[in-house]
Protein backbone atom coordinates (compact mmCIF):
# COMPACT_ATOMS: atom_id res chain seq x y z
CA UNK A 1 0.00 0.00 0.00
CA UNK A 2 2.84 2.27 -0.74
CA UNK A 3 4.33 4.00 -3.83
CA UNK A 4 1.41 5.22 -5.48
CA UNK A 5 2.94 7.82 -7.48
CA UNK A 6 5.48 7.54 -10.35
CA UNK A 7 7.59 10.26 -8.68
CA UNK A 8 7.31 10.28 -5.10
CA UNK A 9 4.92 9.83 -2.16
CA UNK A 10 6.74 12.41 0.26
CA UNK A 11 3.91 14.25 2.25
CA UNK A 12 1.20 12.25 1.03
CA UNK A 13 -0.59 9.38 3.20
CA UNK A 14 1.16 6.31 1.74
CA UNK A 15 -0.87 3.66 3.68
CA UNK A 16 -3.60 4.07 6.48
CA UNK A 17 -3.50 1.70 9.85
CA UNK A 18 -6.06 0.92 12.78
CA UNK A 19 -5.03 1.30 15.72
CA UNK A 20 -7.60 -0.05 17.45
CA UNK A 21 -8.72 -3.41 15.91
CA UNK A 22 -10.74 -4.47 18.88
CA UNK A 23 -12.77 -2.21 20.83
CA UNK A 24 -15.73 -2.20 23.83
CA UNK A 25 -19.65 -0.85 22.99
CA UNK A 26 -18.39 2.30 24.30
CA UNK A 27 -15.38 2.43 22.41
CA UNK A 28 -14.45 4.41 18.37
CA UNK A 29 -12.39 3.24 15.77
CA UNK A 30 -8.96 4.59 15.88
CA UNK A 31 -6.65 4.77 12.84
CA UNK A 32 -3.26 7.25 11.74
CA UNK A 33 -2.52 8.23 8.01
CA UNK A 34 1.41 6.78 7.70
CA UNK A 35 3.29 10.00 5.80
CA UNK A 36 6.47 9.08 4.40
CA UNK A 37 7.34 12.78 5.23
CA UNK A 38 7.30 12.37 8.67
CA UNK A 39 4.19 13.85 9.61
CA UNK A 40 4.49 17.60 8.48
CA UNK A 41 2.09 19.75 8.61
CA UNK A 42 -1.84 18.09 9.50
CA UNK A 43 -2.72 14.41 8.16
CA UNK A 44 -5.21 15.04 4.96
CA UNK A 45 -8.14 13.69 6.23
CA UNK A 46 -9.71 15.42 4.09
CA UNK A 47 -9.53 13.37 1.41
CA UNK A 48 -10.21 9.75 3.16
CA UNK A 49 -13.18 8.47 3.46
CA UNK A 50 -14.17 5.59 6.45
CA UNK A 51 -17.42 3.24 5.90
CA UNK A 52 -18.31 0.82 8.74
CA UNK A 53 -20.00 -2.44 7.83
CA UNK A 54 -21.82 -5.15 9.63
CA UNK A 55 -21.24 -8.72 9.73
CA UNK A 56 -24.25 -8.75 7.23
CA UNK A 57 -22.95 -6.22 4.62
CA UNK A 58 -25.51 -3.14 5.97
CA UNK A 59 -23.33 -0.29 6.39
CA UNK A 60 -23.44 1.69 9.70
CA UNK A 61 -24.00 5.60 9.54
CA UNK A 62 -21.22 7.02 11.39
CA UNK A 63 -18.28 10.35 11.59
CA UNK A 64 -15.10 10.69 11.05
CA UNK A 65 -13.77 12.84 13.63
CA UNK A 66 -10.33 14.78 13.61
CA UNK A 67 -8.66 16.68 15.74
CA UNK A 68 -5.74 19.65 14.33
CA UNK A 69 -2.46 18.59 15.85
CA UNK A 70 -2.88 15.05 16.40
CA UNK A 71 -2.01 12.67 14.35
CA UNK A 72 -5.13 9.97 15.19
CA UNK A 73 -8.66 10.09 13.71
CA UNK A 74 -11.67 8.66 15.02
CA UNK A 75 -14.88 7.37 13.81
CA UNK A 76 -17.83 7.30 15.53
CA UNK A 77 -21.00 5.35 14.70
CA UNK A 78 -24.39 7.79 15.03
CA UNK A 79 -26.01 4.70 17.26
CA UNK A 80 -24.33 2.71 20.20
CA UNK A 81 -22.82 -0.11 19.11
CA UNK A 82 -23.67 -3.50 18.71
CA UNK A 83 -21.45 -6.26 19.71
CA UNK A 84 -19.81 -8.41 17.08
CA UNK A 85 -17.96 -8.07 13.87
CA UNK A 86 -17.58 -5.66 11.26
CA UNK A 87 -15.31 -4.49 8.52
CA UNK A 88 -13.63 -1.19 8.20
CA UNK A 89 -12.80 0.05 4.30
CA UNK A 90 -10.75 3.14 4.55
CA UNK A 91 -10.14 5.40 0.95
CA UNK A 92 -7.59 7.46 0.12
CA UNK A 93 -8.24 9.95 -2.75
CA UNK A 94 -4.60 10.78 -3.50
CA UNK A 95 -5.53 12.33 -6.98
CA UNK A 96 -6.04 15.30 -4.88
CA UNK A 97 -2.57 16.58 -4.36
CA UNK A 98 -0.50 18.09 -7.04
CA UNK A 99 3.04 16.23 -8.02
CA UNK A 100 5.60 18.88 -6.67
CA UNK A 101 6.43 20.66 -10.06
CA UNK A 102 2.50 22.04 -9.59
CA UNK A 103 1.43 18.99 -12.47
CA UNK A 104 -1.92 17.39 -12.01
CA UNK A 105 -1.70 14.23 -9.86
CA UNK A 106 -0.94 10.80 -11.15
CA UNK A 107 -0.75 9.60 -7.79
CA UNK A 108 -3.43 6.38 -7.68
CA UNK A 109 -6.43 5.97 -5.12
CA UNK A 110 -6.02 2.96 -2.79
CA UNK A 111 -8.62 1.41 -0.19
CA UNK A 112 -7.80 -0.69 2.44
CA UNK A 113 -9.90 -2.85 5.13
CA UNK A 114 -9.64 -4.09 8.22
CA UNK A 115 -11.57 -6.26 10.69
CA UNK A 116 -13.00 -4.87 13.73
CA UNK A 117 -14.67 -6.46 16.78
CA UNK A 118 -16.69 -5.26 19.12
CA UNK A 119 -17.07 -6.82 22.37
CA UNK A 120 -20.31 -6.61 25.01
CA UNK A 121 -18.22 -4.94 27.86
CA UNK A 122 -17.58 -1.15 28.02
CA UNK A 123 -13.48 -1.30 27.88
CA UNK A 124 -12.28 2.76 27.01
CA UNK A 125 -9.92 2.82 30.20
CA UNK A 126 -9.82 5.98 32.91
CA UNK A 127 -7.32 7.41 35.05
CA UNK A 128 -4.80 9.80 36.71
CA UNK A 129 -3.18 11.22 34.05
CA UNK A 130 0.81 11.41 34.01
CA UNK A 131 4.18 11.53 31.41
CA UNK A 132 6.40 8.89 32.08
CA UNK A 133 9.59 10.44 29.89
CA UNK A 134 13.54 8.31 29.03
CA UNK A 135 15.91 10.40 27.58
CA UNK A 136 19.20 9.71 26.00
CA UNK A 137 21.69 12.12 25.54
CA UNK A 138 23.87 12.31 22.66
CA UNK A 139 26.58 14.40 21.34
CA UNK A 140 27.58 14.65 17.95
CA UNK A 141 29.80 16.55 15.83
CA UNK A 142 28.19 19.30 13.55
CA UNK A 143 30.14 18.61 10.15
CA UNK A 144 30.16 21.87 8.20
CA UNK A 145 32.65 23.61 6.26
CA UNK A 146 33.43 26.22 8.73
CA UNK A 147 33.27 23.36 11.89
CA UNK A 148 35.82 21.04 10.37
CA UNK A 149 39.92 21.19 10.95
CA UNK A 150 41.83 18.59 8.59
CA UNK A 151 44.77 17.37 7.61
CA UNK A 152 46.85 15.55 4.23
CA UNK A 153 45.44 16.16 1.19
CA UNK A 154 41.28 17.07 2.32
CA UNK A 155 39.88 19.75 0.84
CA UNK A 156 35.93 19.86 2.22
CA UNK A 157 32.90 20.61 -0.31
CA UNK A 158 29.35 19.81 -0.65
CA UNK A 159 27.97 18.26 -4.08
CA UNK A 160 24.96 16.90 -5.42
CA UNK A 161 24.13 13.41 -5.13
CA UNK A 162 22.54 11.12 -8.26
CA UNK A 163 18.99 11.08 -8.03
CA UNK A 164 15.57 12.55 -7.85
CA UNK A 165 14.92 14.69 -5.03
CA UNK A 166 11.59 14.58 -2.70
CA UNK A 167 10.70 17.77 -1.15
CA UNK A 168 12.19 17.52 2.03
CA UNK A 169 15.26 15.36 1.02
CA UNK A 170 18.95 16.87 1.37
CA UNK A 171 20.08 18.14 -2.11
CA UNK A 172 23.53 18.38 -1.16
CA UNK A 173 26.21 15.94 1.02
CA UNK A 174 29.36 16.69 2.42
CA UNK A 175 32.72 15.35 0.04
CA UNK A 176 36.16 15.65 0.17
CA UNK A 177 36.40 15.48 4.58
CA UNK A 178 38.21 12.27 5.19
CA UNK A 179 40.79 13.06 7.69
CA UNK A 180 38.76 16.25 8.76
CA UNK A 181 37.44 16.64 12.63
CA UNK A 182 35.27 18.91 13.86
CA UNK A 183 35.77 21.37 16.68
CA UNK A 184 32.09 22.17 17.31
CA UNK A 185 29.49 19.71 18.30
CA UNK A 186 25.79 19.84 19.63
CA UNK A 187 24.43 18.43 22.29
CA UNK A 188 20.65 17.27 22.27
CA UNK A 189 18.22 15.24 24.05
CA UNK A 190 16.48 11.98 22.59
CA UNK A 191 13.33 12.24 24.39
CA UNK A 192 10.64 9.65 24.54
CA UNK A 193 7.38 10.85 26.22
CA UNK A 194 4.51 8.87 27.13
CA UNK A 195 1.44 9.26 28.33
CA UNK A 196 0.25 7.31 31.61
CA UNK A 197 -3.02 6.42 33.43
CA UNK A 198 -2.38 5.57 36.71
CA UNK A 199 0.83 4.89 36.14
CA UNK A 200 0.28 2.34 33.08
CA UNK A 201 1.18 3.11 29.42
CA UNK A 202 -2.71 4.50 28.14
CA UNK A 203 -3.88 2.64 25.21
CA UNK A 204 -4.22 3.81 21.37
CA UNK A 205 -7.63 5.50 21.93
CA UNK A 206 -5.26 8.08 23.42
CA UNK A 207 -3.36 11.05 21.31
CA UNK A 208 -0.67 13.33 22.39
CA UNK A 209 1.11 16.19 21.09
CA UNK A 210 4.04 18.70 21.91
CA UNK A 211 2.54 22.46 21.71
CA UNK A 212 5.85 24.15 21.08
CA UNK A 213 7.44 22.23 18.05
CA UNK A 214 3.88 20.72 16.62
CA UNK A 215 5.87 17.50 17.44
CA UNK A 216 3.20 14.62 16.46
CA UNK A 217 2.77 11.67 18.49
CA UNK A 218 3.44 8.08 16.91
CA UNK A 219 1.10 6.44 15.39
CA UNK A 220 1.06 3.50 17.65
CA UNK A 221 -0.47 5.11 20.45
CA UNK A 222 0.17 8.42 22.86
CA UNK A 223 3.83 8.81 22.35
CA UNK A 224 5.97 11.40 21.39
CA UNK A 225 9.87 10.80 19.58
CA UNK A 226 11.35 14.38 19.70
CA UNK A 227 14.66 16.10 19.87
CA UNK A 228 15.21 18.45 22.65
CA UNK A 229 18.51 20.97 21.93
CA UNK A 230 18.09 23.74 24.78
CA UNK A 231 17.08 24.19 28.42
CA UNK A 232 13.65 24.61 29.18
CA UNK A 233 9.99 23.35 29.52
CA UNK A 234 8.19 21.82 26.54
CA UNK A 235 4.49 20.98 27.06
CA UNK A 236 2.26 18.29 26.25
CA UNK A 237 -1.61 17.70 25.55
CA UNK A 238 -2.96 14.78 25.70
CA UNK A 239 -6.10 13.95 23.95
CA UNK A 240 -9.24 11.08 25.02
CA UNK A 241 -10.16 10.48 21.17
CA UNK A 242 -13.57 8.78 22.91
CA UNK A 243 -14.47 11.18 25.99
CA UNK A 244 -12.99 14.35 23.87
CA UNK A 245 -11.28 15.31 27.45
CA UNK A 246 -7.65 17.16 27.28
CA UNK A 247 -5.23 17.70 29.49
CA UNK A 248 -2.04 19.83 29.68
CA UNK A 249 1.84 18.39 30.94
CA UNK A 250 4.81 20.30 31.48
CA UNK A 251 8.57 18.63 31.28
CA UNK A 252 11.43 20.75 32.03
CA UNK A 253 15.13 20.35 30.69
CA UNK A 254 18.54 21.00 32.15
CA UNK A 255 21.41 21.94 30.20
CA UNK A 256 24.50 20.82 32.66
CA UNK A 257 28.27 20.64 32.55
CA UNK A 258 28.24 16.99 32.29
CA UNK A 259 25.31 17.06 29.85
CA UNK A 260 24.94 20.02 27.75
CA UNK A 261 23.08 20.96 25.26
CA UNK A 262 23.08 23.00 22.05
CA UNK A 263 26.88 24.28 20.62
CA UNK A 264 29.77 22.64 22.28
CA UNK A 265 33.10 23.37 21.61
CA UNK A 266 35.05 19.97 20.73
CA UNK A 267 38.88 19.37 21.34
CA UNK A 268 40.11 18.26 18.46
CA UNK A 269 43.91 18.43 19.36
CA UNK A 270 44.16 14.47 20.62
CA UNK A 271 42.86 13.22 17.66
CA UNK A 272 44.40 15.27 15.06
CA UNK A 273 48.36 14.13 16.85
CA UNK A 274 47.27 10.90 16.87
CA UNK A 275 45.92 10.58 12.84
CA UNK A 276 47.95 12.98 11.33
CA UNK A 277 51.92 12.92 10.24
CA UNK A 278 51.61 16.58 8.90
CA UNK A 279 50.02 19.81 10.14
CA UNK A 280 46.27 20.41 10.79
CA UNK A 281 44.92 23.25 8.58
CA UNK A 282 41.38 25.40 7.98
CA UNK A 283 40.73 27.26 4.25
CA UNK A 284 38.27 29.94 4.00
CA UNK A 285 35.24 28.94 3.37
CA UNK A 286 34.05 30.20 -0.59
CA UNK A 287 30.21 29.46 -1.73
CA UNK A 288 30.21 25.13 -1.26
CA UNK A 289 33.38 24.41 -0.51
CA UNK A 290 37.06 25.04 0.91
CA UNK A 291 39.51 27.53 -1.06
CA UNK A 292 43.40 25.35 -1.54
CA UNK A 293 44.58 29.04 -2.18
CA UNK A 294 43.24 30.48 1.19
CA UNK A 295 44.92 28.26 4.33
CA UNK A 296 46.44 28.41 7.65
CA UNK A 297 47.53 25.89 9.90
CA UNK A 298 45.37 25.30 13.00
CA UNK A 299 45.57 26.32 15.88
CA UNK A 300 48.87 28.25 15.12
CA UNK A 301 47.29 30.21 12.30
CA UNK A 302 50.67 30.15 9.92
CA UNK A 303 50.10 30.54 6.27
CA UNK A 304 49.67 27.20 4.70
CA UNK A 305 50.18 25.50 1.12
CA UNK A 306 47.49 22.98 0.42
CA UNK A 307 48.81 19.87 -1.29
CA UNK A 308 46.48 20.43 -4.24
CA UNK A 309 48.00 23.82 -5.44
CA UNK A 310 51.30 22.34 -5.26
CA UNK A 311 52.52 21.10 -8.77
CA UNK A 312 52.93 17.33 -9.35
CA UNK A 313 56.63 17.87 -10.25
CA UNK A 314 57.14 19.73 -6.89
CA UNK A 315 55.23 16.75 -4.97
CA UNK A 316 58.01 15.25 -2.39
CA UNK A 317 57.51 11.41 -1.75
CA UNK A 318 54.28 9.42 -1.33
CA UNK A 319 53.34 7.22 1.49
CA UNK A 320 51.50 4.36 0.83
CA UNK A 321 48.34 5.36 0.72
CA UNK A 322 48.94 7.88 -2.53
CA UNK A 323 48.89 11.05 0.08
CA UNK A 324 51.17 12.42 2.38
CA UNK A 325 50.22 14.03 5.50
CA UNK A 326 47.28 11.96 6.96
CA UNK A 327 47.86 7.80 7.82
CA UNK A 328 45.40 5.53 9.21
CA UNK A 329 46.50 1.71 9.50
CA UNK A 330 44.79 -0.92 8.23
CA UNK A 331 41.20 -1.34 8.87
CA UNK A 332 40.94 1.96 10.65
CA UNK A 333 38.16 4.03 10.09
CA UNK A 334 38.26 8.11 9.46
CA UNK A 335 39.03 9.99 13.01
CA UNK A 336 35.38 11.66 12.41
CA UNK A 337 33.88 8.43 12.80
CA UNK A 338 36.03 7.36 15.83
CA UNK A 339 35.20 10.79 17.32
CA UNK A 340 31.57 10.03 17.10
CA UNK A 341 31.83 6.77 18.35
CA UNK A 342 33.41 8.16 21.42
CA UNK A 343 30.05 10.44 21.89
CA UNK A 344 28.79 10.32 25.56
CA UNK A 345 25.33 8.26 25.04
CA UNK A 346 23.13 7.48 28.22
CA UNK A 347 19.85 7.03 28.69
CA UNK A 348 18.33 8.14 32.61
CA UNK A 349 15.11 8.41 33.90
CA UNK A 350 13.31 12.24 33.20
CA UNK A 351 14.38 14.90 36.00
CA UNK A 352 11.33 16.82 35.43
CA UNK A 353 8.32 18.60 36.85
CA UNK A 354 4.83 18.39 35.42
CA UNK A 355 1.69 19.99 35.83
CA UNK A 356 -1.46 18.75 35.11
CA UNK A 357 -4.72 20.45 34.52
CA UNK A 358 -7.82 19.93 32.25
CA UNK A 359 -8.79 21.86 29.59
CA UNK A 360 -12.48 22.44 27.28
CA UNK A 361 -13.63 19.39 25.99
CA UNK A 362 -13.51 18.74 22.26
Amino acid sequence: MAGHCSYCSYGLPSAVELATPSIGVDGVVVMALVDNGQGVGDPRWDIVTVAVRDASGVEVEGELETHPGFRPAAWRPAEPWSPGNYEVTIDVDLMAFEDPFGEPSDCSPYSVSYALTVSEQASHELGARSIGATQTYQLLESRDLDTLVCCGEALPHFESPAGIFCPGSPTSQLAGDWGCVSILGTGRLDLRAELLLDGVPAPADYAMREVVSGAYGERSGPVVLMKIFAEGCRTFEALDLVTGEQSSHELCFDSDEAEPLGSVELDATASLSEDCSGPAFVCSVEGSSWNPDACRTWPESEPFVHPSTIPASEMGPQDDNGGGSCRAGPGRPPVWIMLVALGISRTRRQRARRSTEPMNRT
